[in-house]
């Protein structure tokens, strides 16, 4: 009987102080595992949700730009502005770009505007913001530091615009546009930020029906 007893008592003495240690070195390393997992989740997590929020605001973004710049008036202005400026109050450099055109009616009221975009400073460095205003009808640029603003890109490091001549025999990008016979076929934005390289942006720019050159005065359901 005394081996069995033996037996029963080494059942019943439960683990040593050694095996409690080592179990809970084990299971701290489990839990350590398991809680760099989670946060390695989380991480990928954050960053998919940054990257899609990115995403969205650039889309968005260039969709206001891009009907904004789609729907360009070229009626003359109704006099002389400026002595060998555009008549169609239309200024295009490598970092500045103004014309007049229709607001986007779901950015905002909508009608004729003066538009400009451009190169400022802001607080978190260059901007490239998009001004606009309500065309008052007689010609002559707004007060741009009164006008209302958008955003592009914030942090900029490196900006240029270039415009495409169609009228050439050969196309060609200019950085500053010079005929007043014309307005450029399409623009080409190049846009580096401290986040990172946008891709180059190329916009046509459409003009109104009501506005092309060469076109009629009468129009039927409105004018531009």
């Amino acid at each position: 009987m005394k081996p069995l007893l033996l037996n029963q008592l080494r059942v019943s003495r439960g683990f040593t102080l050694l095996e409690l240690l080592v179990s809970m070195a084990l299971l701290s390393l489990v839990m350590a595992g398991m809680l760099s997992v989670i946060h390695s989740m989380a991480q990928a997590q954050d960053r998919v949700e940054q990257r899609l929020n990115a995403t969205d605001e650039l889309r968005v973004t260039t969709a206001f730009v891009e009907k904004a710049l789609g729907r360009i008036s070229t009626r003359r202005a109704p006099r002389a502005l400026v002595p060998d400026a555009s008549p169609y109050q239309f200024v295009a450099r490598p970092q500045e770009l103004i014309w007049v055109g229709v607001m986007p009616a779901r950015f905002g009221a909508g009608g004729r505007s003066y538009f400009r975009l451009a190169l400022e400073g802001g607080a978190n460095g260059p901007a490239l913001v998009l001004r606009f205003a309500p065309w008052n009808g007689v010609g002559g640029e707004p007060d741009w530091g009164s006008a209302e603003s958008f955003e592009v890109a914030h942090a900029v490091t490196s900006f240029a615009m270039a415009y495409e001549d169609a009228w050439q025999s050969a196309p060609q990008w200019v950085g500053t546009w010079h005929r007043q016979d014309s307005v450029p076929a399409r623009v080409r934005i190049e846009l580096n930020t401290q986040s990172g390289e946008w891709p180059v942006w190329i916009v046509p720019l459409r003009q109104l029906p009501a506005s092309q050159i060469g076109a009629t005065r009468f129009t039927l359901g409105g004018r531009d």
